[in-house]
């Protein structure tokens, strides 16, 4: 039988949103040309909480206004996505 120090022990720790898009295994064959999607993983970075480049930062503040994003991430985002943005595609990213 096995106890619950040892199932703890051999739990993987968790990934990052990043991570999880990068990964074959999980979401990565979705996102065929990663260079089209840079400003969408500046967002999730955002979101979550994740530390930007120089580059995502830049991306961040063209498209926010902002300075810096919220230490911690956003628990809610308003979105203005056009006609064939993708809109279906993205929102599997939120539960809800």
């Amino acid at each position: 039988m096995m106890t619950r120090a040892r199932k703890a022990a051999e739990l993987k720790p968790p990934i990052s949103i990043i991570a999880a898009c990068q990964d074959e295994a999980i979401f990565g064959p979705w996102f065929k040309d990663r260079e089209t999607w840079t400003a969408w993983f500046a967002f999730l970075k955002v979101m979550f909480g994740l530390a930007l480049d120089d580059a995502e930062h830049a991306i961040f503040q063209q498209c926010t206004g902002r300075t810096a994003p919220a230490p911690g991430g956003y628990l809610e985002a308003t979105l203005v996505i056009g006609r064939r943005g993708g809109k279906c595609f993205r929102s599997r990213f939120w539960p809800g």
